[in-house]
């Protein structure tokens, strides 16, 4: 659960950087062309950045799937026939 919330928490606070610095460059265009051009660029950055993260999403969650499964089948244990 730890290195989930650490993932998750990375995750947000790198998306606050690329937020905060895509707004930087938004207010130093000098133009109206200018300023399309860095926001579609920017939204192209956003699509590949979530799929980049979803991507490591899956994986950590398929990691703890694991390893709980590995937990369980540690103390899970077989139960007895019942006789008939």
């Amino acid at each position: 659960m730890q290195d989930a919330s650490r993932n998750w928490f990375e995750l947000g606070q790198k998306q606050w950087q690329r937020n905060l610095d895509g707004l930087t460059r938004l207010t130093r265009a000098s133009s109206v062309q200018e300023f399309t051009a860095i926001q579609s660029e920017l939204l192209r950055e956003g699509l590949q950045h979530m799929v980049q993260d979803s991507r490591v999403i899956a994986e950590g969650s398929v990691r703890a799937i694991e390893e709980a499964g590995k937990a369980f089948s540690g103390v899970a244990q077989p139960t007895p026939p019942i006789a008939r």
